[in-house]
């Protein structure tokens, strides 16, 4: 059995974290995930293709569990 301490988190960029916690911070105050082009203006990206290699990078280190063919298709991965 492994101790959830021992395991070890991946390491996330500073623009990941902060992606991230865009994410926690909207879905806390509206009750639903933010669109792509919320997450761009609320971060300070202009290109949609650049969030979407950030939540690419989120989704591939585990941190956002997609949902395919869904509007606002994204989960935090402790929700």
């Amino acid at each position: 059995m492994i101790k959830e301490s021992c395991v070890e988190r991946p390491v996330l960029t500073q623009k990941e974290r902060e992606v991230l916690s865009f994410i926690r911070e909207y879905w806390k105050k509206y009750q639903l995930y933010p669109s792509f082009r919320e997450i761009g203006a609320g971060i300070g990206l202009r290109s949609a293709s650049s969030v979407n290699r950030y939540i690419h990078s989120l989704t591939e280190k585990g941190e956002i569990l997609p949902h395919k063919g869904k509007m606002r298709c994204l989960v935090l991965k402790e929700q």
